[in-house]
């Protein structure tokens, strides 16, 4: 019985989280041409490739020694880790963000890079913390946190595609003012990986 319960919180946030990204993509593909959606589609292919890299099968190590020895230890020394891992790689890529453009063969801006090491530095340190939870039979808060963050993306994503820009041309001179603090025409992909890194 616990075992069915914990497997739908975990399955519940999982196929949600898919459905919900999904529906971005109709939204996605017709506000930005073809190049601009492939940065898209690129950079999430090199996010997941890198997250191996990132985690290192720290995830699997802390399920396995934390249900054997003193778990608060295990889960100190494994996020320490990875936080010391994950300053440093973040801080490579964006150190090295040009010679990596070049190594790939990147043909946009340095600047999606900083945000693909921004994206990967949130997505890894969450990785311990989202295991802990699993180890400890948290399902319901797990799925909680994991769909908060997914909403909280897609809302924003919908508030820089569609809010922002209308807000940016309106003639009520505060809400052009607001919007201008934050968005300048054209209309970047940037604001797709913006949303995700605060969510």
């Amino acid at each position: 019985k616990k075992l069915a319960s914990q497997s739908v919180w975990y399955g519940l946030s999982t196929m949600v989280g898919r459905f919900l990204n999904y529906l971005l993509t109709p939204l996605l593909t017709y506000t930005f041409l073809p190049p601009e959606y492939g940065i898209i589609s690129y950079i999430y292919a090199l996010i997941s490739f890198a997250n191996i890299l990132f985690t290192y099968g720290m995830e699997t190590t802390y399920f396995y020694f934390g249900k054997q020895q003193n778990e608060k230890k295990i889960f100190d020394n494994t996020f320490s880790m990875m936080l010391l891992s994950t300053v440093i790689f973040s801080s490579a890529i964006i150190l090295f963000r040009n010679p990596i453009q070049h190594l790939f063969k990147l043909d946009f801006g340095a600047h999606y890079i900083i945000m693909m090491a921004a994206l990967l530095f949130f997505d890894t340190l969450s990785v311990i913390p989202f295991a802990h939870l699993r180890s400890t039979g948290k399902a319901k808060k797990f799925a909680y946190i994991k769909l908060t963050g997914i909403i909280t993306t897609v809302l924003l994503t919908l508030f820089f595609i569609k809010v922002i820009p209308g807000w940016y041309q309106s003639s009520n001179s505060m809400l052009h003012n607001f919007s201008a603090l934050i968005y300048s025409p054209p209309l970047t992909v940037s604001v797709v990986f913006i949303a995700n890194i605060i969510g």
